[in-house]
């Protein structure tokens, strides 16, 4: 009986003190509703650089999107906390009754179980028109959640993300219509702005970074499809990408674009646009020949990566004097060369050494008193260095030729 109680006492410090839990669920009150969210924390930190809110998809949660779209690494190698918020439930018997509808219709069932009030207005033909949750005020939901992170932890509030997949990519634009000034930039994968969107004469540049196909299946790139069924019948879910990219150009003042072709993977091609500007660029990353639900990773052949590039646009844009991306050289601890070919060597006291890759992966760690380290082995592309000198942890980039 004693041993039981022992193991039992064991288990259960080990699960407070040494498995503690990460990403952590939190819940609080907001407009009426109990609204709650996943927080992660990045490893071996107490002051943290920045934020990223990561919005999942129309009838998804915030756990889908932690597994999906895995933004630890990320949040590691940045000294970033990620937040996942989750969306509510369809509230208007109006919008279920003409769910119902189109079930009857077309045959197609279409659960409304996680919603963002977005303004994503559904439109089918002359039959029927349904905006979600619009009475959901899910702009101002995610601005609290950031004002909730900001006081409990010591965040640097110049560097906040948001970053939303499909539904969760509408309601990234809708959020920094309302709000986006007080952001460093927004990413939308396969996400586009609803029809019914609001803010649009809002006085807002926010740096973008978007991904689309011209093939998704589920949120068109031209904005609409043909469901078919009983009789053809024509859905808008959103505006033309065209039209929405041309919007943010137009807003952010930014320049006439340049392109970038990656190296075709999987029969998938892809094309980087890139309308420059000094604060507020807008990015747009072009498929042709994946899905709506494809995740691009070069790890299975892909020429194109969601987590190196959307890590570079975090990259890009943090800001500050705690910036976590340009700290090495303004503390004398430079690393030359860089680019680097097959050893990088170091200036000043050095006690350990990290590289990671830009999905956050950690490829090196390396304790030492001798000035240099063997990159032999990485490939040629950009990564994250970060080097612990005297108790404190700096972080800067590295190119590897």
């Amino acid at each position: 009986m004693k041993k039981k109680i022992l193991i039992s006492l064991l288990l259960c410090f080990l699960f407070r003190h040494g498995f503690a839990e990460n990403p952590i669920r939190k819940t609080f009150e907001f407009d009426g509703f109990e609204r709650e969210y996943l927080l992660y924390i990045p490893k071996n930190a107490q002051e943290y650089n920045g934020l990223v809110i990561g919005l999942h998809g129309f009838n998804s949660s915030m756990e889908v999107f932690f597994r999906d779209i895995d933004l630890s690494g990320i949040a590691d190698s940045l000294n970033y906390v990620v937040i996942a918020p989750q969306a509510l439930p369809e509230q208007s018997q109006d919008v279920k009754s003409s769910a119902a509808f189109l079930k009857n219709l077309t045959g197609q069932d279409i659960a409304l179980n996680s919603v963002w009030g977005c303004g994503l207005k559904v439109t089918a033909s002359i039959l029927l028109t349904a905006e979600l949750n619009k009475t959901i005020d899910d702009a101002g939901f995610l601005d609290q959640v950031i004002n909730n992170a900001l006081s409990e932890y010591t965040i640097n509030p110049e560097n906040l993300f948001l970053i939303g997949t499909s539904m969760g990519g509408y309601m990234a634009y809708q959020y920094i219509l309302l709000y986006g000034n007080r952001l460093s930039g927004m990413v939308s994968i396969v996400g586009t702005m609803g029809t019914a969107i609001k803010g649009l004469e809002n006085q807002v540049q926010v740096p973008i970074c978007d991904f689309h196909s011209l093939t998704d299946e589920v949120v068109p790139y031209t904005g609409s499809y043909t469901l078919s069924g009983t009789f053809p019948v024509l859905v808008s879910l959103g505006k033309d990408k065209n039209e929405v990219i041309n919007y943010w150009v137009n807003k952010n003042e930014a320049n006439e674009a340049r392109v970038e072709d990656f190296p075709e993977g999987n029969g998938i091609k892809v094309k980087k646009f890139i309308y420059p500007h000094p604060e507020h660029e807008v990015i747009h990353y072009q498929a042709d020949g994946a899905g709506h639900s494809y995740i691009f990773a070069k790890d299975k052949g892909d020429g194109m990566d969601y987590m190196e590039e959307i890590l570079k646009f975090l990259a890009d844009h943090t800001s500050g004097e705690s910036n976590g991306i340009n700290e090495i050289n303004k503390q004398n601890l430079h690393f030359y060369p860089n680019p680097a070919k097959n050893t990088i060597h170091f200036s000043g006291e050095i006690d350990v050494v990290t590289i990671y890759d830009m999905t956050g992966r950690l490829l090196l760690s390396q304790s030492f008193h001798a000035h240099q380290a063997d990159v032999s082995e990485l490939k040629p592309g950009m990564y994250i260095i970060k080097i612990l000198s005297g108790g404190k942890t700096l972080t800067g980039k590295l190119l590897k030729n």
